[in-house]
């Protein structure tokens, strides 16, 4: 299963469910990441590589966003912007803890 579609399912877990911040995130992240691939020269199917991409890119917003509206104490925005954090960092590789790293090396 790729990435693509891994976010595709979990988007229409979220209609299902009417989690409406989840659904909205997953709708127009599945998009983007989807027109990626679709506008390259010649054009293919997302490789996890660009929807990684793609995600960092959202998650990156997303911070952002959160730095400014934490700021003014919207409570309501700032749950939500959490909310897709969250569920962003879900879809990225599990980075690796100090202590996971000096056992590898």
């Amino acid at each position: 299963m790729t990435l693509l579609t891994d976010i595709k399912d979990k988007q229409l877990t979220a209609r299902k469910a009417k989690d409406e911040v989840a659904s909205s995130l997953l709708t127009t992240l599945y998009s983007e990441a989807a027109m990626v691939g679709k506008n390259a020269v010649p054009p293919h199917d997302s490789t996890d590589a660009e929807v990684i991409a793609t995600i960092k890119k959202f998650l990156k917003n997303t911070i952002e966003f959160l730095n400014v509206a934490g700021d003014r104490r919207e409570g309501d925005v700032v749950d939500n912007l959490w909310e897709e954090r969250t569920l962003l960092e879900e879809f990225l590789p599990k980075q690796l803890s100090d202590a996971e790293l000096s056992n590898i090396m």
